[in-house]
């Protein structure tokens, strides 16, 4: 499984980075105008991921990765964090949220400012 790459300071992101957690809920109709509601599955995480100031070698590197799955065609990926501080945490089953597209900007002659949006396919 591909993992999202490690920029030259050696952190995956730069914080703060925003995580939400989404349920699902499945919803039948019935014929009595009445409904059945249950969850269905876990939640799912989804991350704002900002980078900021970061350098030309470290957004091509993440640009690569995102070229790589193709946006947010390839569900097979795994982001890894230390969270908290001292024990990593893996999310696996990610995808780059549909409708994402690399943007980065140059704030100063070699220094980025880029955001990607993630989101969590499944727990396994």
């Amino acid at each position: 499984m591909p993992a999202f790459p490690a920029l030259s300071s050696g952190t995956v992101g730069k914080y703060p980075i925003t995580r939400s957690r989404t349920f699902r809920t499945q919803v039948y109709f019935h014929t009595d105008l009445t409904e059945q509601r249950f969850a269905k599955g876990a939640g799912l995480d989804s991350f704002n991921l900002v980078f900021t100031h970061v350098t030309t070698v470290d957004k091509d590197l993440v640009r690569t990765f995102f070229n790589a799955r193709q946006g947010a065609f390839d569900t097979t990926w795994t982001l890894t964090l230390n969270d908290p501080p001292g024990s990593s945490t893996t999310w696996v089953g990610l995808q780059f949220a549909p409708g994402t597209v690399f943007e980065a900007k140059e704030v100063f002659q070699g220094i980025w400012d880029f955001t990607l949006q993630v989101r969590q396919t499944r727990l396994t």
